[in-house]
């Protein structure tokens, strides 16, 4: 009886320090006034255009460039914006609810393959000790905590031999994320395999209503959404020895007992053609792939991760909960499963914003709207800041768009034509009063130097996440009236 309740303790403090500390994380985030990641205020732009009709794949210009990613993860977010709430404290909200409904199904996964309660709680606890070793993105305004959302429920369904419903979940995280589609491919091989007979009615709806959505999104699009989700990926290659590098760091170092549970996994159910553990093997391949993608960042291993947690955690969770097994493997095994919640924890403070950074965004847009001789009065014409973009209220392509189209091979057509209109707009009678640059290019330096005067070099906030922009150089139009530059400390005016 002791033994038992000390290991019903062991999963019981794992679920409460995970779960509590992802909650004072989130919480902490959510209301940030500023982008908590570079791109968040690029997927509100999404969301703006996809509210107001306007098209997303379009051809690159000065006043936008779509982000590589599938329409579908955007339509909570233009929901928002549609019902008056365009911020983005109400969409990292939405993905707060897709984050809890994730949380769910690892639950639900855990629970059922270990037979047990607590094995839900502990599956769960693990995956949210997890937020920042997957880069703390799942309650960012992205598109991450959707498409982990529909991944998880749809897996989960798979598990519960619930075939139908988890292949649709699977296709639609297909049209969120394009890994999805790895993992919908992966399970309907799986489930062709084990019944060819009944195979095309089970697998033949939701794949022919994929591959109707595609071509509808090419046509209606004039084949830009084939050359963003598809084309321009492909062109930023393989890394082969980072792809390696996921292998042995992040599932031999970061994650051994989840890897070793895994293998145990995979050794059960090598015979079984199981749709659910084809999907957490395509998974991992997804992830490593993720890694040895250019400027893949750590979201990238977010579909193993919450598929270890869900699926592969579960036979030791049985095992470390079984009263028919013996005591010493259960205490070694509860000991490893804390091990491995040690390795992944990391305190609340370490991705939530700082005063610091408070205060170098409020400087940043004061200093560009003051450069712009319009405090107060942004406007259409009036202040960008490429590298944040919305940060002014301002429509405007931004560097983290441009750069995909460059990263790699990139598509060079489509990276001139980008840069050619910024530089246009520059030089047009439309062009912004100031403008905030972090990284530039020839030409760009070269429009500046003919339109602009330099007005002030602003430090750049860091990112909770950890990205540090490069410093802001703030350019003022040459025609717009020269208003008062203050000073502060973290920026350097210039006369």
């Amino acid at each position: 009886m002791a033994i038992n309740m000390a290991i019903r303790g062991v999963a019981a403090i794992l679920a409460c320090i995970g779960l509590g500390t992802l909650a004072f994380t989130v919480v902490g985030r959510v209301t940030s006034p500023w982008p908590l990641e570079w791109m968040e205020g690029g997927v509100l732009h999404h969301a703006l255009r996809f509210a107001q009709g306007e098209a997303i794949y379009v051809p690159p210009s000065a006043d936008f460039i779509p982000y590589l990613y599938p329409p579908l993860a955007y339509l909570p977010a233009a929901l928002m914006v549609t019902l008056g709430y365009p911020s983005l404290a109400t969409m990292r909200c939405v993905s707060i609810l897709w984050l809890i409904l994730s949380l769910l199904a690892i639950a639900r996964m855990a629970r059922r393959g270990a037979s047990h309660e607590m094995a839900g709680w502990a599956a769960a606890g693990m995956f949210a000790l997890g937020f920042g070793y997957t880069g703390a993105f799942l309650d960012l305004a992205r598109v991450d905590g959707f498409f982990i959302m529909l991944m998880a429920c749809g897996v989960e369904r798979l598990q519960a031999k619930r075939t139908r419903t988890g292949l649709w979940l699977l296709a639609l995280s297909g049209l969120a994320k394009q890994h999805g589609l790895f993992l919908f491919l992966a399970a309907s091989a799986t489930i062709t395999i084990r019944d060819r007979r009944n195979a095309l009615q089970v697998v033949g709806p939701p794949l022919c209503a994929v591959m109707f959505v595609l071509w509808a999104l090419n046509r209606t699009s004039d084949g830009w959404f084939w050359t963003y989700i598809f084309e321009l990926p492909s062109t930023h290659g393989v890394v082969w020895p980072l792809a390696f590098t996921f292998v042995f760091v992040d599932l031999l170092l970061y994650l051994p007992v989840l890897t070793v549970s895994a293998i145990v996994l995979f050794k059960r159910n090598f015979q079984s053609w199981d749709p659910s553990i084809a999907a957490l093997m395509a998974a991992i391949i997804v992830s490593a792939l993720g890694r040895a993608h250019p400027g893949g960042d750590d979201n990238v291993r977010l579909p193993a991760f919450a598929l270890l947690c869900g699926l592969a955690l579960a036979p030791l969770l049985h095992t470390m909960l079984s009263a028919d097994a013996r005591r010493s493997t259960r205490l070694l095994i509860a000991a490893l499963v804390l091990g491995q919640a040690t390795m992944l924890w990391q305190p609340p403070s370490l991705y939530q914003p700082t005063p610091q950074s408070a205060l170098q965004f409020s400087r940043l847009v004061n200093t560009i709207e003051r450069c712009a001789g319009s405090e107060g009065r942004v406007g259409a014409n009036n202040a960008v800041a490429l590298d944040y973009p919305l940060l002014t209220n301002v429509p405007f392509m931004h560097t983290m768009a441009l750069s995909d189209l460059s990263v790699g091979q990139g598509i060079p057509r489509l990276a001139r034509q980008a840069r050619h209109s910024l530089v246009e707009r520059l030089a047009s009678e439309s062009a912004p009063h100031s403008i905030a640059v972090g990284n530039t290019f020839p030409q760009l330096d070269a429009a500046l130097a003919s339109y602009y005067t330099e007005c002030a070099i602003v430090e750049a906030p860091r990112m909770p996440t950890g990205y540090q922009p490069p410093a802001q150089h703030i350019y003022r139009r040459k025609a717009a009236p020269c208003a008062a530059i203050w000073s502060g400390a973290g920026y350097a005016p210039h006369e």
